[in-house]
């Protein structure tokens, strides 16, 4: 599916987050309703560099969720609130020009947390679970943000 100058699989990680954490709330929308809101509020450079990762919180704010962003070291700490749904952004490294990925992430009924389309190009660990977000991240990536997002 395009999204500004180019398609999502280049660019659409965080609409693809956006759509995987309303399934996770119970809350289905289409894609496409979701890709035609960021192309209109979050896209960056015509879509080449995808859409602002804090242009999540109003998006689910404007669905009615409540949304608390949670910054820096308390994300590497563990310290997230609780809340119905996660969406994590991070650098693939420390070269910012190795590009942001965003992820939708739920705690398990264990505790575990749990990331959909953490790999964005292939199938392969397209849902990885673990007990904390550092070693989702593999100590390889650098986090940004987490979206707490509420009923």
């Amino acid at each position: 599916m395009r999204f500004g100058a180019t398609t999502m699989n280049n660019n659409g990680c965080e609409i693809i987050a956006a759509y995987n954490t309303m399934k996770v709330l119970g809350n289905q929308k289409d894609l496409r309703d979701i890709a035609y809101y960021f192309e209109n509020d979050g896209q960056m450079l015509d879509g080449y560099f995808g859409t602002n990762p804090y242009a999540n919180k109003k998006f689910f704010e404007k669905q009615g969720y409540k949304v608390k962003v949670v910054e820096g070291e308390k994300i590497m700490e563990d310290k997230l609130p609780k809340a119905d749904a996660y969406i994590l952004s991070f650098w693939n490294s420390d070269n910012v020009m190795d590009a942001l990925h965003t992820v939708a992430m739920r705690r398990t009924k264990d505790g575990k947390y749990e990331l959909f389309n953490y790999e964005s190009r292939t199938d392969n660990k397209s849902k990885i679970t673990s007990n904390f977000v550092y070693e989702l991240l593999e100590n390889r990536e650098i986090p940004l943000s987490v979206h707490c997002i509420s009923k």
